[in-house]
């Protein structure tokens, strides 16, 4: 029988479209074949279902993987923002130091740093150009002569300082060609520009802007000796400043009596003029300042470079002692210890209470005192612990 014909003349034989499908499932499974090594056959339908899983099961893996990478990225992106900001965090922390000024203006001490005792001076008081510095004997900030121990510490715009004498409003300078240190006139150049480099707690080092030279005094400083320029390189270069306000002791060196404060006809003495270690404190009225037997009444009050005093009778050249477990206050020959120092604290109306550095005990005498009674050293509030200092 012949085949029916469209008018183009192709063949208009029917298409089957489940043999069409089995056929293009068996395309996609390839030559897989049975035990029989025969081709497996293939259900349309079963196809179906299981391009239906492929296709979901790839696009649940695609989705597992995009949110993994979401995942990772959001990861990342953190990790890169904590390191950032703690690099940003330590930029910060090293530059805010240096947004503060290493030093302060006002008036300083400047002393080495490893001997507060001594303290830059301008030698002989002098107010003239090219007078030297050196280093010498710290005064008490309350010494009326200290001017050419002290300095007025100035910032300048470009972060250098000057450093002014207040005895001569003259300002540190380093002339070329000049390896010593000295005092000049304002001059509009960087000989009197100088760099404060922090080099420790409270340490610094000092530069001049112009020669870049730093001030340099002997390993082993010794009253008179000139102040010089050197490059960086010792500990005999680095100095602390000890600001004036700030180290104003509250009694300056010199001699006095001490009288209780409710009681100024009587005074420390001690006992029977003696000159002998363990002599004892006492009370006793108040001899005339003139007189030449007051020697076991007056005292030498001297200041020390920790802030407490040692106290010492005119008469026996020995120290004010709180010994191990003796509560009267004695006079000793010249120890190391913190037995011979004193804290002096200001008190009511010009009045001073005075501590054992050692013990804590103040100095203290029976409210009704009586001549003969001895000065004790009490930690607690008890009797009479204000005492006036009074200058001869």
């Amino acid at each position: 029988m012949a085949e029916n014909s469209n008018s183009s003349g192709k063949s208009n034989s029917a298409i089957d479209p489940i043999k069409g499908m089995q056929d293009f499932f068996e395309s996609l499974q390839g030559d897989k074949k049975n035990e029989n090594n025969e081709p497996i056959p293939i259900n349309p339908i079963d196809g179906m279902i299981n391009l239906g899983i492929d296709f979901l099961q790839g696009a649940k893996e695609k989705e597992k993987q995009v949110i993994n990478n979401l995942k990772d990225g959001a990861q990342q992106l953190t990790e890169s923002f904590t390191q950032n900001a703690q690099q940003i965090m330590n930029v910060v922390s090293d530059f805010v130091p240096l947004m503060k000024p290493p030093v302060e203006d006002g008036v300083y001490f400047i002393s080495p740093a490893n001997n507060a005792g001594l303290a830059f001076d301008v030698n002989g008081y002098s107010k003239d150009d090219n007078a030297n510095l050196m280093v010498y004997g710290k005064k008490s900030a309350n010494a009326s002569d200290n001017g050419n121990q002290t300095f007025n510490i100035k910032l300048q715009k470009n972060g250098s300082y000057q450093i002014i004498a207040c005895q001569s409003n003259k300002a540190l300078t380093h002339k070329q060609g000049d390896s010593t240190l000295r005092q000049y006139s304002f001059n509009s150049d960087a000989s009197q520009d100088w760099f404060i480099e922090m080099t420790g707690i409270e340490q610094f080092a000092i530069k001049n802007a112009a020669s870049g030279l730093y001030l340099t005094v002997n390993r082993d400083a010794a009253p008179n000796q000139s102040i010089k320029l050197d490059n960086f390189g010792t500990e005999a270069q680095i100095f602390k400043f000890i600001r004036l306000e700030e180290s104003k002791a509250p009694v300056e060196n010199g001699v006095y009596f001490i009288s209780p404060a409710n009681n100024a006809a009587q005074a420390f003495d001690v006992h029977s003029y003696s000159s002998n270690d363990n002599a004892a404190l006492i009370v006793y009225g108040k001899k005339s300042a003139s007189a030449s037997d007051n020697g076991n009444q007056t005292f030498n009050f001297q200041l020390q470079s920790n802030g407490s005093y040692r106290i010492v009778a005119r008469h026996s050249n020995k120290a004010f002692t709180q010994l191990k477990g003796d509560s009267t206050l004695r006079q000793w020959s010249t120890k190391s210890d913190s037995s011979q120092e004193w804290i002096i604290e200001p008190a009511n109306n010009g009045s001073f209470k005075i501590k054992n550095a050692a013990t804590g005990g103040y100095m203290t005498v029976n409210e009704k005192a009586v001549p003969y009674d001895e000065v004790k050293l009490i930690t607690a509030v008890k009797g009479v612990q204000e005492f006036k200092l009074i200058r001869i």
